[in-house]
């Protein structure tokens, strides 16, 4: 005779309920913190031991700890040498500051092609070419004519740049490790953004100098007239661009213009009705062999020729290795739930801040087309 419990579906539901229970406890599971993306593991099951974790999931746990003002993770974070409390917020994680920079020149535009010099110190001098050396022949028992480049100095001063970024709450709450590619990419548009603005308009006071800024001694070719007001350039008007350049600064050269240069460069001809671009291997355009680069701040909507119809652009030519970016490489975060909007929308705003400086190390390499239309 075999005993037998019968159970009501209430008892029965009870009993299964209570053996999960258990089951959950006995795994740590009941322990999973999902605001802060705490996960036991058997070595760990408080889930807290930071020296136990991937790269990428240091990255995660470091932005919720700034984000929801966790100071005990960030206190453990900096122990442990992955973050450092500044003046402008707290240090990214060397993992991830690492791909930022990594990442940058893939969104940026003058990055693409400016000299980036790291520095540590705020404020510095460089020693730069004003006038390279002449170089002189003779023969035998004939003087040697003295030959002597010209240095210069190029001074710079670093300056704050601030980025930032509106993030929904609950998805960085929810967020997993997966989410760290997302951020960073967020980072490096949100800084590529500023800084191409900045390096090609900035004043030089208190922020970089574009390298639009402080021409006088910049090469340039002014189409149209206070009368008739900007002109298209011709085939013949690009070649003489090109010529501005002396010989030993073009092989690096590259054209630089805004989406409406872009627009008129690729729809000139030469005589014979060919256009002046091609489809470089890489998907790229060049003009007459020149790669083609686009540059959205640079304005479209100048008056150079006086005439009022304020619809005029530019067209560059340079090498613009010559344009130096000087980079602390120093990339802090701070975040705020209330201003600019965060507490109505449900965000938090993250900012992000780099200190930086730009500007042209010589003039020679670069040339200008304005009254473009």
């Amino acid at each position: 005779m075999s005993d037998k419990v019968e159970l009501t579906n209430e008892q029965f539901t009870e009993l299964i309920a209570e053996a999960i229970k258990k089951a959950v406890e006995n795994l740590g599971l009941d322990k999973v913190d999902r605001k802060f993306g705490v996960f036991p593991t058997p070595d760990d099951p408080d889930g807290k031991n930071i020296e136990n974790m991937s790269p990428d999931e240091k990255v995660l746990k470091f932005f919720k700890a700034v984000i929801f003002q966790d100071h005990s993770v960030l206190a453990e974070l900096k122990a442990l040498g992955e973050t450092t409390n500044t003046a402008g917020g707290y240090l990214v994680p060397p993992e991830f500051r690492a791909q930022l920079i990594e990442e940058l020149p893939k969104v940026t535009v003058m990055r693409q092609v400016a000299t980036i010099i790291p520095v540590n110190s705020p404020s510095g001098n460089l020693p730069k070419v004003t006038a390279k050396p002449t170089v002189s022949i003779g023969s035998e028992n004939t003087a040697i004519t003295e030959t002597t480049a010209t240095f210069g100095e190029l001074t710079w001063q670093l300056n704050r740049l601030n980025a930032l970024i509106p993030i929904s709450r609950e998805l960085v709450a929810d967020a997993k490790v997966d989410i760290v590619a997302l951020i960073r990419r967020w980072f490096a548009e949100a800084i590529a953004q500023k800084e191409d603005d900045l390096f090609t308009n900035g004043t030089g006071t208190g922020q970089p100098e574009g390298f639009r800024v402080n021409t006088a001694n910049i090469p340039k070719i002014a189409l149209g007239d206070a009368t008739n007001g900007g002109q298209t350039p011709t085939y013949d008007n690009i070649v003489d661009l090109i010529a501005l350049i002396e010989p030993q600064y073009r092989r690096r050269c590259v054209f630089m213009t805004s989406p409406k240069g872009e627009s008129i460069l690729m729809k000139i001809k030469d005589n014979q009705g060919r256009p002046l671009f091609t489809q470089a291997q890489d998907g790229g355009i060049r003009i007459l062999g020149y790669p083609l680069i686009v540059n959205a701040n640079i304005p479209e909507n100048l008056n150079t020729t006086g005439a009022g119809n304020n619809n005029e652009t530019e067209i560059w030519f340079g090498d613009f290795s010559y344009y130096w970016v000087f980079d602390k490489q120093e990339y802090a975060v701070e975040s705020t739930m209330e201003g600019y909007g965060a507490f109505e929308k449900h965000q938090v705003v993250m900012k992000v801040v780099n200190y930086i400086d730009g500007k042209r190390s010589l003039d020679k390499p670069f040339a200008v087309m304005t009254g473009v239309v």
